[in-house]
């Protein structure tokens, strides 16, 4: 995967001196925050600023964004499927709003008995 890098600039007017350097240092930590919580990993931040323009440069950006597995638990396994197998408006409600098809719905254990869930 290659890296990439990300020039984030801001133009601003005429920007007092004595503000430059608090600005960029508050970009570097929101950025570096906020490429953490998208699971972005990045191998530096450089920030720049003059009066007229703050710049931000993140290096070594992945292509995408890592990949992450969620488990969703939804209704009980009684709620979602009768006597005959057959998934129940609840299991087919809950399949709708994960965006799978029931047939991806899968059973799983918690400590109060079986639920369906999606990974």
């Amino acid at each position: 995967m290659l890296n990439a890098s990300l020039l984030f600039e801001i133009g601003t007017e005429d920007l007092p001196a004595r503000f430059i350097f608090p600005a960029i240092q508050q970009m570097e930590e929101q950025a570096s925050g906020i490429l953490r919580e998208m699971r972005i990993p990045f191998s530096g931040i450089k920030t720049y600023g003059t009066p007229r323009r703050l710049a931000l440069i993140a290096e070594g950006l992945p292509r995408s964004q890592e990949d992450r597995t969620r488990e969703v638990f939804g209704p009980s396994r009684k709620a979602a499927y009768d006597a005959n197998g057959r998934p129940t408006k609840a299991a087919v409600g809950f399949a709708q709003s994960q965006g799978v098809s029931v047939e991806q719905l899968i059973i799983k254990s918690k400590d109060k008995g079986e639920y369906v869930a999606v990974r």
